[in-house]
């Protein structure tokens, strides 16, 4: 799994996210299923993709990427997984900006 940097997320989200990367790599490890954990690079996304050549692609439901664009730039890479959109797990739970107000409340 690769893990967003903190000033990526605040580029793309518009704010600072809610843990900072090292937390969110630390708990991204600990799930079962995950093998590996890497912080990805700050100034470009796709060198960790060429550097671990994944068989698969996992995209969030919220991640603004579209899956056409990405296959272009990963095939002038050389690299040719598998690509998936995931769905939100319970957002009406889990989702961060709902977690967020409820802690401000």
């Amino acid at each position: 799994v690769v893990v967003a940097r903190d000033i990526n997320v605040k580029k793309i989200k518009g704010h600072n996210p809610d843990k900072n990367e090292n937390v969110r790599l630390r708990e991204v490890h600990a799930v079962k299923p995950v093998d590996k954990a890497v912080l990805g690079y700050k100034f470009n996304r796709y060198k960790i993709i060429k550097e671990l050549r994944p068989n698969v692609i996992c995209l969030g439901y919220d991640q603004k990427v579209e899956i056409e664009e990405l296959q272009s730039q990963l095939k002038n890479l050389n690299v040719s997984p598998q690509i998936f959109r995931l769905k939100p797990f319970h957002p009406e739970i889990y989702k961060s900006s709902i977690i967020r107000n409820k802690n401000a409340a």
